[in-house]
């Protein structure tokens, strides 16, 4: 749960409507709505849309190019509806030539400045393997170059699972970690859902015991 006020009550949500059978998580989009109604944030739905037009005319490249953002506004308002979240701004499509990962996140950030919002919201498919090798990690190359807070979904397939949700909650006991889980415990109370706490603690290098060192000492 995040505490900062926004100034310009714009929060950029980089959605993708053709993601076959993913989608979020319920559990987490209805964290997300209910964040922006308590901070009176709007959700900016924004596609990024690969086209090559340059082997058309001038007609031709404004005809196809109003064309296929109808084409995406459509389908990202049926999306939207489907996942349950119909008050956010009119979507945006923002149009790029080239669809290698790091222009995509160039053409997101330099609109989120220029809308003035104070946060993207994306999601994470964590793909492995061949797929990621091919495709790269959007959100993962998103949050190397982005300079505003990233608000991460995760997906699944098909509808929720009737088993418990889990939650990691990061903490380091801190007046301001304790402020952040009394939230998130409401939360997870009203939804079923079962918390895990992590805590990484740095050790003292005296303290490490090298794997030789170990070893040696049968």
């Amino acid at each position: 749960m995040l505490k900062w006020k926004p100034k310009s009550q714009i929060a950029i949500w980089a959605i993708d409507p053709f993601e076959g059978k993913l989608r979020p998580h319920r559990f987490e989009v209805r964290n997300l709505l209910a964040w922006t109604k308590a901070t009176g944030v709007k959700i900016q739905p924004v596609y990024i849309l690969k086209l090559e037009l340059s082997r058309l005319t001038s007609t031709e490249q404004v005809e196809v190019r109003a064309s296929k953002i109808d084409e995406m506004e459509s389908a990202i308002g049926d999306y939207l509806q489907e996942i349950g979240c119909t008050d956010t701004l009119a979507p945006r499509v923002l149009v790029v030539s080239e669809g290698a990962v790091e222009n995509m996140v160039e053409s997101l950030i330099n609109y989120s400045d220029e809308s003035d919002a104070k946060m993207i919201i994306v999601s994470s498919r964590g793909r492995k393997g061949f797929d990621r090798f091919i495709f790269g990690s959007f959100a993962e190359t998103l949050l190397l170059k982005s300079t505003k807070p990233l608000y991460f979904l995760t997906h699944q397939i098909g509808t929720l699972l009737a088993e418990r949700n889990k939650v990691l909650f990061a903490t380091d006991f801190s007046k301001n970690s304790e402020s952040a889980f009394k939230v998130l415990l409401e939360q997870a109370k009203s939804s079923s859902s079962e918390i895990i706490l992590y805590c990484a603690i740095a050790l003292p290098s005296s303290l490490i015991i090298a794997p030789d060192d170990f070893y040696s000492q049968e």
